[in-house]
C-alpha cells in the first residue's frame, strides 16, 4: 500500500465504483473530492473491518482530515465494505494516485501538476537534500508527491485553504508514509517565514480571480516600501511566496501568458525587475496542460537579479494524441537553457526590458535573424488607427445591394495580400465612423495572428470604413517606400519580425504600442523602391491568375449545364 501505481483504465474504474452508489450520491460525488476518502477508507477496511473513528484518528494523525473522514464513513458506510469487497488493494491505490485534471471534481478548479512539469520544476528550484520546501496551493499534493518520490528534503509542507483538496493530499502521503506535512490555511494571510523556507512552488488553478483584499498591499510594502496595483491574481501569491523565502531561496511559478504582458500588470513587472527579484522567464509550448490548450510561462524568482534570462521553450515539447508533453530530453534541454545562454535562451538587461515596457515574453527577446540598420515602424507612421467596433446587427443595418460608394472592409476581405474587389455595400457612414475611414494607399494589418497584411487603392468616387481587428496605417513616404514596407511585413522575416511582439493567449495579438517598435531593414531608396516595383509587378500578375482562376471555376461549374439542359 505504499507504492504509487500507475494504471490504464482508471475512468473504468470509477464507474464501476460510481455504479454500487444510489443516482443521489453519484450525481454529489461527481461534484466532490469525497470519493478519494471513500476509496481510503475501503483501503482502510481491508486491513482492519472493525474500522471506527478511533482507528481512522489513529491512522491519519491529522484532525481535520480524520474529522471529514469519518464522517464520510458514516455516511457511506455499506458502501465502503462493499468496495473493500469488490475492488483489489492495486486498483483502490491507482485510483487514489490518478494524476489528471480529467477525472477532478466538475464543481472544482483544482490545478492538476503533470509529472513532468514537476520534473521540470524540481530541477528548475535545484531541490536539495537541506531544503525546507513549501508548495503555496498544494491541492491534491501532485508536486509534492513527485519531490518525495525523487528527492530527499530537510522538510516537505504543502498548503491550500481547500479542506477537501488537502484530505486528498493527506490520504496520499500517509499511504505513501511520507513525512510531508499538510496545512490547511490561507498562505496570503499567514506569514510563514519563520520556517525560513528555501524554495516554494505556485501553480495556481488558471483563469483564477484574484479577491479583493488587502494581502497584496502588505506584501508590496514589506518587499518595495510602497504599494503597487495589478489584476492578476498570479501576482498575489508571487508576493507572498517572496514575503515568506529567505535570502537564498528561490520561487518557481506557473502562470498564464497574460502576466507577461498585461498593460494592468505593467507596474508590479516593473517593480520585481527593479528590485532584482525576477530570475528567469520560460515561455511553455501550448497544450501541455489539458484543461487550458494555451501557452504557459515559468517564472522563477530570487534575489539579487541584476539581468534576467528569457528562455523560449514554445518549440520543445513531445507531442500527443490529446495534449503533448515533456520528455526527459526536453526538460534537460529547457534546464541547460535556464543556466546559461543557448539557441532558445538569452540573457537580458533591465534596460533592454525597460525598452519593451517590461514585457516578459521571451520571443520578444530572442531571435534567430538579424537586422543590421533597422527603421521602426513608429518612425515611419504618421498615424495608426484601428477598425470601428461595428456589431453584427449593426452592419446587418447598414448593408444594402444599392450602389451607393460607401463600403465597409473585414479580415475576410482580405486573403493572399489582396483586398476584395466586391466589398459590401453599406447604405451610409455615420459620422462616428468617419475617423475609421481607409485612405488610399494606407497600409492594412491585422491585430491577430496569422497576419493578414494588404494596401488599400481607394478610388476617388468611394469610401471604405475599417471594421474589427485591423489597423490603418498611415506611412510617410517621404521615409520610406510604402509598398517596400508591405513587401517587408508580407516575407517571412517581416511576419517573424511581427510574431516576435506579438502577445500570446487565446490568439497572438500585436498592439499599437508593439507594432510601432516592428523593426523594417533601412536600406537605400534605390534598393527600396527596386523591391517596390518587382512587388507590385507580381501583384498584378497574382491579381490576374486570381481572376483567370475565378473565370476557370465558374466555367466548370457552367459545363453540366450547357451539356444537360441546353439541347
Amino acid at each position: 500500500m505504499n507504492q504509487r501505481l500507475n494504471l490504464f483504465g482508471i475512468e473504468e474504474l470509477r464507474n464501476k465504483m460510481l455504479d454500487l452508489f444510489s443516482i443521489e450520491d453519484q450525481q454529489r460525488l461527481e461534484y466532490s473530492l469525497e470519493l478519494y476518502g471513500i476509496v481510503y477508507l475501503a483501503l482502510l477496511y481491508q486491513e482492519n473491518s472493525e474500522l471506527n473513528q478511533e482507528v481512522i484518528e489513529n491512522v491519519i494523525k491529522k484532525e481535520d482530515a480524520a474529522t471529514l473522514l469519518f464522517a464520510i464513513f458514516d455516511r457511506y458506510k455499506d458502501n465502503i465494505k462493499q468496495i473493500s469487497t469488490e475492488f483489489t488493494e492495486k486498483e483502490l491505490n491507482s485510483i487514489i494516485f490518478h494524476n489528471n485534471v480529467e477525472t477532478a471534481p466538475k464543481s472544482k478548479a483544482y490545478a492538476v501538476t503533470p509529472d513532468y512539469i514537476s520534473k521540470l520544476t524540481i530541477k528548475l528550484l535545484d531541490v536539495q537534500q537541506s531544503d525546507v520546501l513549501f508548495d503555496f496551493g498544494s491541492g491534491l499534493g501532485d508536486f509534492l508527491l513527485e519531490v518525495h518520490n525523487k528527492h530527499k528534503c530537510q522538510k516537505l509542507y504543502g498548503i491550500d485553504l481547500d479542506v477537501e483538496a488537502n484530505l486528498v493530499a493527506t490520504i496520499r502521503h500517509s499511504l505513501l508514509q511520507s513525512d510531508v506535512e499538510i496545512l490547511t490555511g490561507n498562505f496570503l494571510e499567514k506569514t510563514y517565514d519563520s520556517y525560513n523556507i528555501d524554495k516554494i512552488f505556485i501553480h495556481p488553478a488558471f483563469g483564477m480571480i484574484r479577491d479583493d483584499t488587502d494581502e497584496h498591499n502588505q506584501n508590496t510594502l514589506k518587499l518595495f516600501g510602497e504599494t503597487v496595483s495589478f489584476k492578476n491574481s498570479v501576482w498575489t501569491y508571487i508576493l507572498a511566496a517572496l514575503a515568506n523565502l529567505n535570502q537564498e531561496g528561490k520561487v518557481v511559478c506557473i502562470t498564464t501568458n497574460n502576466a507577461t504582458f498585461n498593460l494592468s500588470d505593467f507596474e508590479i513587472r516593473k517593480m520585481l525587475v527593479e528590485k532584482g527579484y525576477l530570475e528567469s522567464v520560460i515561455s511553455l509550448p501550448k497544450g501541455l496542460f489539458y484543461e487550458i490548450p494555451l501557452s504557459v510561462s515559468i517564472f522563477i524568482m530570487s534575489h539579487g537579479n541584476q539581468k534576467i534570462r528569457m528562455i523560449n521553450a514554445e518549440d520543445i515539447y513531445t507531442e500527443g494524441r490529446r495534449y503533448n508533453s515533456l520528455s526527459e530530453t526536453d526538460i534537460e534541454q529547457i534546464v541547460i537553457a535556464s543556466m546559461k545562454d543557448t539557441e532558445i535562451s538569452e540573457t537580458i538587461s533591465h534596460e533592454d526590458l525597460a525598452q519593451y515596457d517590461y514585457s516578459l515574453n521571451p520571443a520578444m527577446y530572442i531571435v534567430d535573424y538579424e537586422i543590421q540598420n533597422s527603421i521602426t515602424f513608429g518612425e515611419i507612421a504618421k498615424q495608426i488607427t484601428r477598425g470601428a467596433g461595428i456589431n453584427k446587427a449593426e452592419l446587418d443595418a447598414l448593408t444594402t445591394t444599392e450602389k451607393t460608394g460607401y463600403h465597409y472592409l473585414m479580415l475576410q476581405d482580405i486573403e493572399d495580400g489582396i483586398i476584395n474587389s466586391k466589398l459590401p455595400a453599406i447604405s451610409s457612414i455615420e459620422e462616428k465612423y468617419s475617423k475609421h475611414l481607409i485612405k488610399n494607399n494606407n497600409l492594412l494589418i491585422s491585430k491577430n495572428a496569422p497576419f493578414k497584411i494588404a494596401t488599400a487603392e481607394i478610388n476617388m468616387n468611394e469610401q471604405i470604413v475599417a471594421t474589427g481587428n485591423l489597423y490603418c496605417i498611415e506611412i510617410d513616404q517621404d521615409k520610406i517606400n510604402p509598398i517596400y514596407v508591405e513587401a517587408y511585413l508580407q516575407s517571412d522575416l517581416g511576419n517573424a519580425e511581427l510574431s516576435r511582439l506579438s502577445k500570446g493567449g487565446a490568439f497572438d495579438t500585436i498592439s499599437i504600442s508593439n507594432l510601432k517598435k516592428v523593426r523594417i531593414p533601412n536600406i537605400s531608396r534605390e534598393q527600396q523602391d527596386q523591391i517596390a516595383n518587382k512587388f507590385q509587378g507580381l501583384k498584378t500578375e497574382q491579381e490576374t491568375t486570381r481572376k483567370k482562376l475565378e473565370r476557370i471555376i465558374e466555367n466548370k461549374s457552367e459545363i453540366i449545364k450547357e451539356g444537360c439542359y441546353e439541347q
